[in-house]
């Protein structure tokens, strides 16, 4: 089977209008458009002794979002898990 080259990113059309709004494929087939740039999540919480409250994180989240980012560097090791948690709790369905 012969894959077709994906479509050029510089040619689609952004979803937001902020700063993060240069986007590329992920991945070679799964057809999603993600922000070039990641928000990494590794002080999202306290579980390490230091780190962003949730509703700090919560700010931080928006923001992203707000500039057009959609890529979110992630593991559930960060925090003790409270960094994954927090993450799926603020970008959830009932959020976007």
């Amino acid at each position: 089977m012969t894959l077709a080259p994906p479509p050029r990113c510089d040619r689609l059309q952004p979803l937001s209008q902020g700063p993060l709004t240069r986007y590329t494929l992920f991945g070679r087939r799964t057809g999603l458009r993600v922000s070039e740039y990641a928000l990494g999540t590794a002080y999202f919480g306290t579980g390490w002794g230091a780190g962003a409250e949730p509703d700090e994180t919560r700010r931080i989240l928006d923001r992203s979002a707000e500039a057009g980012g959609t890529f979110l560097d992630s593991a559930d090791g960060y925090q003790f898990g409270e960094s994954d948690h927090l993450g799926g709790r603020h970008t959830g369905p009932a959020d976007r």
